[in-house]
C-alpha cells in the first residue's frame, strides 16, 4: 500500500471520529440531557440519583384526551381538581385533559379493576395499578411510593420514558426509575431508585 493509500484511509478514518463525536452531541442536545446526581443514601426505602448526566433515549408519550370518559369522578386533592376514570388519573393542562401521575397520598375507597398485589422487600403489601401504588390505611387506599426492589409485572403505556444512566438503561416514571429483570414468569421491571432534584 502506498503513502497516497495510508494517506487517505487516516483521513477517512479521522473524519469518520469526527462524525461520530459531533453526531453525540447532537444526540446529547436534542434527546435531552438532564443533569442528576447518583448517590448511595437511602430515602425511605428508594436509592435517591442526583447529580450526572443520563440521556434520554425514548420521550415519554403524554396521553390527552379531549373528552373525559362518561362516568369519571372528581377528586380534589390539596386544592386541585384531579379527573378520575378506571384507575387514571387527568388533569385538565392547556384546554386538554392530560393523563398524570397519581398525587401521593390521595386516597380512594376501591381499587381499580385490574389491580396487583406487591409483594414488599422486608414484608408486607402494595396495590399496584398502571404506575400507582396503594397501601390501605382506616380502610381506604392511599397513594405511596415503592420501595427500590419492588417487583412489578408492567409499566404504564404513556408517560414513560427510557433513559440511560451510567451506561444502564432505566425506565422512568413519576421519578421513579425501573430496569428489567428475568424471571421464571417472564420479563418484569424492578425499582432500582428515585431522580431527585
Amino acid at each position: 500500500m502506498g503513502r497516497k493509500s495510508i494517506l487517505i484511509v487516516l483521513l477517512i478514518m479521522l473524519g469518520a471520529n469526527l462524525f461520530a463525536q459531533r453526531g453525540k452531541h447532537i444526540h446529547g442536545r436534542h434527546s435531552g440531557v438532564v443533569r442528576i446526581k447518583q448517590t448511595h443514601r437511602y430515602h425511605g426505602g428508594r436509592q435517591a440519583y442526583r447529580a450526572r448526566n443520563f440521556v434520554v433515549v425514548k420521550r415519554r408519550h403524554i396521553h390527552t384526551v379531549a373528552v373525559l370518559p362518561v362516568g369519571y369522578a372528581t377528586i380534589v386533592f390539596k386544592r386541585r381538581p384531579y379527573y378520575y376514570y378506571g384507575g387514571l388519573y387527568y388533569r385538565n393542562i392547556a384546554n386538554a385533559y392530560t393523563l398524570v401521575p397519581a398525587p401521593l397520598g390521595l386516597r380512594i375507597k376501591v381499587l381499580p379493576i385490574g389491580y396487583r398485589r406487591i409483594a414488599l422487600v422486608g414484608g408486607g403489601y402494595h396495590y399496584y395499578y398502571q404506575g400507582v401504588y396503594y397501601r390501605e390505611v382506616d380502610s381506604v387506599f392511599e397513594t405511596t411510593e415503592p420501595k427500590t426492589g419492588t417487583i412489578v409485572p408492567e409499566l404504564p403505556a404513556d408517560n414513560v420514558e427510557e433513559i440511560t444512566l451510567n451506561g444502564q438503561t432505566y425506565y422512568e416514571y413519576d421519578k421513579i426509575l425501573y430496569k428489567t429483570i428475568v424471571t421464571e414468569e417472564g420479563l418484569k421491571y424492578e425499582v432500582a431508585g428515585k431522580l431527585g432534584k
